[in-house]
Order: C-alpha cells, then structure tokens, then sequence
C-alpha cells in the first residue's frame, strides 16, 4: 500500500507541470496569458512595450482619447530588454496587427549586447513549449534559467519546479478565478499609488551614452522587418538625465518632471506624473508621425 501512495505521489509530481501550464495558459493573470486568451487575432493601432516603468508611464485609455486610436499596453512589469522583445515575437506569434509599436527603454537596456532574463520572464512558462518561445530563449545569455526554459520545451518540469513559490501560488489563483488579472486593466495599464512625496524641484545628473547596443538595433530591425513604425520613448526619471545618441523616432523625456511630487519613487511616476507624461507623450508623438 505505502509503495502503490508512493508511486502514485512520484506520478502526480512529474505530471504536475502540464496541469499547471494549462491552468496558467487558459487564464488571463499574466500579460502574455491574456494576450493570447483576450486579443488575440485583434487589430490595434499602437501597442506599447515596456518594464514597470513603460506599464506606470503611459496610459492608453488617455491616449486613446486623446488621439481617436486604440493601442494596447504590452509592458510586464520586471522586464528587461530582452523579455520586452520575446514580447513583441509573441504578439506577432498571436497574429495581432498593429502599425506602430511604442518601445519605453530602460537606462539598463540602452546599450544592452545580449538579451538577459529579468526576474518576471518566468511568467511566459505557458508557452516554454513553443517553437517561438523556443527559438529566442536561445538567444538569452547563458545562465541556469535559459537551460532550463530551454529543457521546459520537452519537459516543463524544468521551469516550473525553478520557479515553483511564484507559478505554484499564481496557478491556484488561476484556477479559482480564470478572470484574474495581475496588476493591469482591460487595456493593459497600471498606476503606482499616489505618492505623499512633498513638492520639491529636482536637480539632474546627466549620463551621455555614445552608442546604443546590438539588442536596440536587433529590435529595429525586426521593426523593419515587419514593417511597424517604431517609436522609442525614455520615460521621466526622477533627478536623472539620459543624453542618448540620434535615433529615428526618439522621445526623451527623461528631464521632463521637474517637481518630486510627481515621482512614486526615482523609477516610476505617480498618477499625477502619469498623466502629465501621457499628455506630453501624445503631443511629441503626433509631431514626429509621418
């Protein structure tokens, strides 16, 4: 008896990581989950990626209604350059059209040589079994976590069990509620809590970067290559400049918040800088559309 509960234990383990990658892939609680349950196959005329920083900036309803288009917010929060691109092969994956793509780059990413994992890139572990997927993991530097995404194509006990205390607890939400959405709205946004930071003008640093690197370029590329015009936007930092080389299309608008009150943190704007950067945004946007 103790050696059948056993074996049957042992079977319910290796099994496991299929029934939670269903589970994971039919909900809606990570961004890439509900790309392809909720809008895949659909037609946007702007799609944004992007960190936390690219998810908290730029709000898509207010561009919408500013603009008369209809974008969607693609950013993850904790992502980095190259999980941002494994994002936009996933959009093209899950046929969904767009003409234009907002790409909100990250100080870290400007000159970035080879894609590395972020520490939210295991919520794409729904689709480890993709031949896509598969084919730019194996781009990503050579670490433990590409190895075993890698393996996760054939097995994907190998993800799941490496990052088992956050997809474990996010599968029973799943599974309670398949609805669930991790920390965005229907059109992919999401806003910092109103800060209790005091009004206070900020001094800025400036940090030059002569050239930008081979992952920006790889980017631009397949930008071309699909024929989205693509714009990229620096988002305000809080007492931080970035001088950036010239590149088409290029938003920066790292100096634009003056004032501490409009910082959640030095990272990420609040609501009020939110808004402020969004009506800007739009107004720099229009200007440099062809």
């Amino acid at each position: 008896m103790k050696k059948t509960f056993l074996i049957l234990v042992i079977f319910g383990v290796l099994l496991s990581p299929y029934v939670i990658k269903r589970i994971l892939k039919r909900s809606n609680i990570f961004k890439c989950t509900y790309i392809h349950n909720q809008i895949k196959n659909k037609t946007f005329d702007y799609i944004i990626i992007g960190s936390s920083r690219g998810l908290t900036t730029l709000n898509t309803n207010l561009i919408d209604s500013l603009t008369g288009l209809n974008g969607f917010n693609a950013s993850t929060d904790g992502a980095g350059l190259g999980t941002n691109i494994l994002m936009f092969h996933h959009l093209i994956q899950n046929n969904i059209n767009f003409g234009n793509i907002i790409l909100v780059l990250d100080p870290i990413g400007i000159d970035d040589e080879r894609a590395q994992f972020s520490k939210n890139t295991y919520r794409f572990f729904p689709f480890c079994s993709e031949k896509y997927f598969n084919q730019e993991i194996k781009k990503f530097e050579n670490t433990k976590e590409r190895s075993n995404f890698l393996a996760s194509y054939y097995y994907p006990g190998f993800t799941l069990f490496e990052n088992n205390t956050v997809l474990f607890p996010s599968s029973l939400k799943a599974l309670i509620n398949p609805r669930l959405r991790n920390r965005f709205d229907e059109k992919g946004n999401y806003s910092y809590p109103m800060s209790k930071k005091a009004s206070k003008l900020i001094t800025f640093d400036t940090i030059r970067f002569n050239t930008y690197g081979k992952l920006f370029e790889d980017f631009q590329k397949t930008c071309r290559k699909h024929n989205i015009q693509l714009t990229t936007y620096i988002t305000p930092i809080e007492g931080t400049y970035l001088k950036l080389p010239r590149t088409p299309n290029l938003i920066n608008h790292s100096d634009l918040l003056v004032d501490c009150k409009y910082f959640a943190d030095e990272l990420h704007v609040n609501p009020l800088g939110r808004e402020l950067a969004t009506k800007r945004f739009v107004e720099d946007w229009i200007k440099k559309s062809p």
